[in-house]
């Protein structure tokens, strides 16, 4: 595996537009996992094929057990931010003032965020065909997860447009998880509506301000994202 992983390194290196920094980093995690979880790989190796039970229907992910193709938003987000436009790097998010989020899940309770990190721009190395992209973070109360949000713009429509349908076409978004106790990392699901944005100028500096109001459509639900089960008469 070991071998593989870095056959594979190899080859997809000289393909990346701008810094292989963020590939470098996420192969050696890969490979330090390999490294220290022999027997949890073997096991899984030596094991029964596993069977595929999550249901597919059309090409919209459902939660498993929902009978609804709406099953899968679990709630809405809006937010608010402003950030400098600079270079990126994710293992970087400064703390901000500048972001807020309120969200609120389809049980009508709210989740509660009591720090901010973020930032905009573009990779190391970019070129004038890369996209635009931004991530907004969350910290949750009383837990070590940050909500993550990974925002990548359409550069033309990110040139010309103020206001941006969320459908992976204009604009996309992904919502993640990170457990900063444990490092583990999740892709949770998409956002799915509208971001607006207004380009400035600030200090001489290039800025991003806008707004986000979406639905959060996810495919793998964490307990704390999760509605509680609605009581029975």
């Amino acid at each position: 595996m070991l071998a593989d992983l870095k056959s594979i390194h190899e080859m997809v290196g000289p393909h990346v537009i701008g810094s292989t920094q963020a590939l470098d980093f996420q192969a050696e995690r890969i490979r330090e996992y390999v490294k220290t979880n022999r027997p949890t790989i073997e096991e899984d190796l030596n094991g029964p094929t596993p069977e595929w039970v999550v249901p597919v229907e059309g090409q919209k992910p459902i939660i498993p057990g929902g009978g609804k193709e709406d099953t899968n938003i679990v709630g809405n987000l809006k937010a608010k931010f402003l950030l400098e436009m600079g270079t990126l790097n994710y293992e970087d998010d400064q703390e901000t003032d500048q972001i807020q989020f309120d969200i609120t899940k389809t049980d009508e309770s709210k989740l509660e965020i009591v720090s901010y990190r973020g930032q905009a721009g573009f990779p190391d190395g970019a070129r004038w065909f890369d996209s635009p992209r931004m991530v907004l973070q969350g910290k949750l109360k009383d837990r070590p997860e940050w909500l993550r949000l990974f925002i990548g713009f359409d550069p033309e429509k990110f040139r010309h447009l103020n206001r941006l349908k969320l459908d992976h076409f204009n604009a996309k978004g992904w919502v993640s998880l990170f457990n900063e106790e444990t490092e583990q990392f999740i892709i949770c699901g998409m956002l799915d509506g509208e971001i607006v944005i207004d380009k400035k100028d600030i200090g001489a500096k290039p800025h991003i301000e806008g707004t986000i109001d979406a639905d959060l459509r996810l495919w793998r639900v964490p307990s704390i994202l999760a509605p509680k089960p609605s009581e029975e008469n």
